[in-house]
């Protein structure tokens, strides 16, 4: 018979880590050419090695070493991350094979190149406001002998043409419409991360952990029996 499987944070202290909790004040990441992302005050969880020495990265499953767009979001990331699969129960006998599947798993989904590193840093971006056209100048000049001026006595040439020439685009539409558009382009690439993690867990919940009607933890009482002796 297979054992049941750990929790994470079970499996995390039997690594030699516990979950804390901290306030951390407002900060702000800027990424270059993207932009600038915003991260409010929160509280975060994150993990507090317990034991003598420095640990080992595969001590915390690799989770103290998230390779994130930037290390300042690690925390933020690790901090969703322990809230959401603390008290789940990892998809793997034991917590090597499941060590061993986060690794493989982050630098599939969190390396240099992978999507969503790059959803990541596209958040970055500031999205303009304006109803406002681009306007393109230009200017086509032919040169023959003799040659005329056209401006003051360096710029010579037999004729010239200024062209203008304006992109269409946002020209009629409403502040209201780009709004739609701008909140129709957002993505909450932390939600997608999670949503992706699901796979390295098991897809259940302990009966005295959740009710499929309430959503809610259930005290043990839900599960006495309803008929006989006491």
């Amino acid at each position: 018979m297979t054992a049941i499987p750990m929790r994470l944070e079970d499996a995390l202290r039997f690594n030699g880590f516990t979950i804390e909790q901290t306030d951390v004040a407002a900060s702000t990441i800027t990424l270059t050419p993207e932009g600038v992302i915003h991260i409010p005050a929160l509280r975060l969880s994150s993990l507090t090695w317990q034991r003598d020495g420095d640990p080992e990265p595969w001590d915390s499953f690799y989770l103290a070493a998230l390779p994130m767009f930037d290390a300042a979001y690690r925390p933020v990331i690790l901090s969703h991350i322990l809230d959401r699969f603390s008290t789940r129960r990892i998809g793997y006998d034991t917590p090597d094979q499941f060590g061993l599947a986060m690794r493989r798993w982050m630098n599939l989904q969190l390396g240099p190149e992978s999507v969503l590193n790059r959803m990541y840093r596209s958040t970055a971006y500031d999205l303009p406001l304006t109803t406002d056209d681009i306007t393109d100048k230009a200017r086509t000049a032919r040169s023959d002998f003799p040659q005329a001026a056209l401006s003051g006595n360096v710029d010579y040439a037999t004729n010239a043409d200024d062209n203008v020439g304006t992109r269409q685009g946002r020209t009629g539409r409403s502040i209201m419409e780009l709004l739609a558009e701008q909140r129709a382009a957002y993505l909450n690439a932390d939600e997608l991360l999670l949503a992706a993690m699901e796979s390295l867990f098991l897809g259940v919940w302990d009966r005295d952990e959740y009710d499929s009607e309430l959503g809610s933890p259930m005290s043990s009482i839900d599960f006495l029996p309803t008929h006989g002796a006491w």
